[in-house]
């Protein structure tokens, strides 16, 4: 695998940084590079353990490799570090309904700061509970509320030159 950032590049821009490392694991993550992104995300711990961002990349870069324990376990620290970080809430909801955890995920989606994420998570989590009505009833709110603002894109229409 060809590496994304070079060792003097990686060095240079991350030894003392732990924020230039975690936009270089985030670009990595952006190029489906996701062990380096994995592998960089942990340099930007070593050198800030306590950086709530860091740890939330972390958990995000793991959950798209499907460690989802792992994924959940940083999310929850990154959110005891600052629980306002983001994706923070959003991110661990999001882990715990695709480890058929419904009901944890409720919980989390409760603290989701905007309407519409929450919505679809909602309409997510009711449905795994079985709790179809409440499901279609969150469904049904997101497409009330953002369904006006988003405007239709439809086919291309060729016109007569």
């Amino acid at each position: 695998m060809v590496k994304f950032w070079t060792t003097s590049r990686q060095e240079l821009f991350g030894a003392r940084v732990p924020a230039s490392v975690t936009i270089a694991a985030g670009t990595a993550k952006f190029l489906r590079r996701l062990e380096e992104a994995r592998q960089l995300s942990r340099r930007a711990l070593d050198l800030d353990p306590l950086n709530a961002e860091s740890w939330d990349s972390l958990s995000e870069i793991e959950f798209f490799i499907g460690r989802l324990d792992e994924a959940a376990a940083d999310g929850k620290k990154a959110l005891e570090l600052r629980p306002d970080v983001w994706p923070g809430h959003l991110l661990l909801s999001k882990i715990y309904l695709v480890q058929g955890r419904p009901e944890d995920a409720l919980r989390e989606i409760e603290l989701v700061r905007h309407d519409s994420q929450r919505a679809f998570l909602y309409a997510m989590a009711y449905y795994a509970t079985g709790r179809q009505k409440e499901s279609d009833a969150a469904l049904s709110e997101l497409i009330a509320k953002e369904h006006p603002r988003v405007p239709y894109s439809g086919p291309p229409v060729e016109t007569a030159n």
